[in-house]
């Protein structure tokens, strides 16, 4: 198999391994939203929250550079790699011990602080992980890689619901996460081909902390813009509001995050191979676009009018009044999608700033936030800050990208027009009133506008449409195509 079909099947490996990932997650909130209380779903969100943003050895990207490294593959490499990471992990478990009763009185519920405690040892579980997963990463093997993810991710799903009978309260979620990290690490030794030791390595270290500084930079701002807006929910409200807006928001960023993996493997390699051909990299730009502007525009309308209503039917009645906070988080996760578009045509040419500039642009909506979460402003105008920096984000982006590599905007804004005519359509559709009716009537109007908006989007852009028939259309095929018969 050649290097470009092995690279091909591996970003879908990775694809479909994110995909059955985030429809796990989404199964576990399922069955606990249903069960738990608002408030204890809010001291879930809490403690990913505190665990998420003291893990320090995640962001140093460790495992990217036993990729990218030139003496990735060797077996002292991978040794000292793992000192540091142990060590990196025990010094965030210690910062979460130190943190659990400030974080737990911050969000109102300082008898949790217990858990958070508990859960502190996660970091250093996963910091004992064995790198040698990812060093089979550079001969195209992923398959080990997604299993380690997996296999966890759906053992927890399936035991999820017994256990809630156990416990049903957040203490399920305790043993959950605990088991869950156990087990992958578990496997990551089982499905290694190399030992795991430690070895003190003057070199590894600071190869370890040259690449990975800007990716902690970048990993923190990453934090702020994926939870910082349910940091500003604590400012005032209760851990029974920041649970709703957690639901809100697991079902915003299931799609959204399968969608950007998606799109990240298969427009990332089609960029990359065309950079040095001008006139063929604007051709494969504003196929780009197209995808996105087609993706987004889909994604966008149904968050916008039929948000509420699925909200409703996926995760229970206790939270009915959630229709205008998961529209503006869809909004948000739309924009998102839409700046792939010059992130990843950024990234083919070797730029990297541009995701940094723009996030730090992203920044700005969750400045805006707190001072409105502080005056009593609704989650609903909570996650519209969220949508503004994603805006100005995706704004900033488009014109660091236009004037640092010189590409005209004509390359890629006609599909963006067309999605951006329909989102609007479906925001003013959902002003009136349309997202607050029955669920059938919602579903229903929400399915037409997808179908137009589609079959417009395809019959004018004739690359996207090629893109995807000769990319997913082949790959489906090849998937359920029955094998041979046995004799």
């Amino acid at each position: 198999m050649s290097v470009a079909k092995k690279a091909f099947k591996g970003s879908v490996i990775i694809t479909m391994g994110e995909a059955i990932g985030q429809i796990c997650g989404l199964l576990r909130n399922i069955v606990l939203a249903r069960v738990l209380t608002k408030a204890d779903f809010g001291i879930s969100a809490m403690i990913g929250m505190t665990i998420s943003i003291f893990e320090i050895g995640g962001r140093l990207s460790i495992e990217q550079l036993v990729v990218q490294s030139k003496d990735g593959d060797q077996p002292h490499f991978a040794a000292g790699a793992h000192l540091v990471q142990a060590s990196l992990g025990l010094l965030s478990t210690v910062l979460i011990l130190l943190a659990a009763h400030p974080m737990a009185k911050y969000f109102g519920v300082p008898d949790a602080a217990w858990a958070l405690q508990v859960l502190s040892v996660i970091p250093l579980l996963r910091a004992l992980s064995n790198l040698d997963v990812f060093r089979m990463n550079r001969e195209l093997h992923f398959g080990p890689g997604v299993m380690i993810d997996l296999i966890p991710q759906i053992v927890t799903t399936i035991a999820v619901w017994p256990l809630s009978l156990i416990w049903n309260s957040y203490v399920v979620l305790v043993w959950i996460f605990l088991g869950k990290q156990l087990a992958s690490t578990l496997a990551s030794h089982f499905v290694a081909k190399r030992s795991y030791r430690w070895a003190y390595d003057p070199e590894v270290i600071n190869s370890i902390l040259t690449f990975g500084w800007p990716m902690l930079i970048n990993g923190l701002l990453l934090f702020g813009i994926m939870q910082g807006d349910r940091f500003a929910v604590g400012v005032r409200y209760s851990a029974t509001e920041l649970g709703v807006y957690s639901i809100a928001g697991t079902l915003a960023l299931v799609p959204a995050a399968t969608l950007l993996r998606l799109s990240g493997g298969i427009l990332l390699p089609l960029m990359s191979s065309a950079r040095d051909d001008t006139k063929l990299f604007l051709r494969r730009l504003g196929t780009t676009s197209e995808i996105m502007a087609l993706f987004s525009g889909v994604y966008a309308m149904v968050m916008i009018l039929a948000g509420g209503p699925l909200v409703l039917i996926i995760f229970g009645s206790k939270y009915n009044d959630s229709g205008a906070l998961t529209a503006w988080m869809g909004l948000s996760q739309a924009l998102r999608l839409l700046r792939n578009v010059p992130t990843i045509a950024a990234m083919s040419k070797g730029d990297t700033k541009n995701l940094m500039f723009s996030n730090l642009l992203r920044l700005i909506g969750l400045a805006l936030a707190f001072p409105i979460a502080k005056a009593g402003g609704s989650l609903a105008s909570i996650a519209a800050c969220a949508a503004i920096g994603e805006g100005l984000a995706l704004l900033g982006s488009f014109w660091r990208f236009t004037r640092y590599h010189s590409v005209p905007a004509s390359a890629y804004l006609r599909a963006m027009l067309l999605a951006g005519v329909f989102i609007a359509l479906s925001a003013l559709l959902s002003w009136l009133g349309l997202s607050a009716m029955k669920p059938w009537i919602s579903l229903g109007v929400t399915t037409v506008l997808v179908l137009l908006f589609a079959g417009l989007h395809l019959a004018i852009f004739s690359d996207s449409r090629r893109l995807l028939l000769a990319r997913i259309v082949p790959l489906l095929q090849a998937r359920f195509k029955p094998g041979p018969q046995a004799a």
